[in-house]
């Protein structure tokens, strides 16, 4: 279904700018959507210990200094943490984590 929206310039831009951060962007959201329902009927169980693992994570990467990062709010598989302050990319902190068997593989 289409449509037609009109404003001004900076009301344009701002709407696709909202449009795009909403994953109005995304031309193959079936496929993300057909992976996800696959891991919430396959995967459920490994849920628990991926959130454990998470928080391990959370907990055991606060020792680096200048690590940014509040543990308090991991509440799921998934850790957010600021290395800005390490003077290192955020590359170069994932290749320095992989030997201790954490970073990207």
């Amino acid at each position: 279904m289409g449509g037609v929206l009109a404003g001004n310039r900076d009301f344009i831009e701002a709407t696709w700018w909202w449009k795009q951060r909403l994953g109005g962007g995304m031309r193959q959201a079936g496929i993300l959507a057909a992976a996800g329902i696959y891991a919430l009927e396959h995967n459920i169980s490994q849920l628990a210990k991926d959130h454990e693992h998470a928080r391990l994570f959370a907990e055991s990467i606060t020792n680096i200094p200048g690590i940014a990062l509040d543990v308090a709010g991991i509440e799921t598989n998934i850790v957010f943490f600021d290395v800005m302050s390490t003077g290192l990319s955020a590359f170069e902190v994932s290749e320095q984590l992989k030997p201790h068997g954490w970073g990207y593989r």
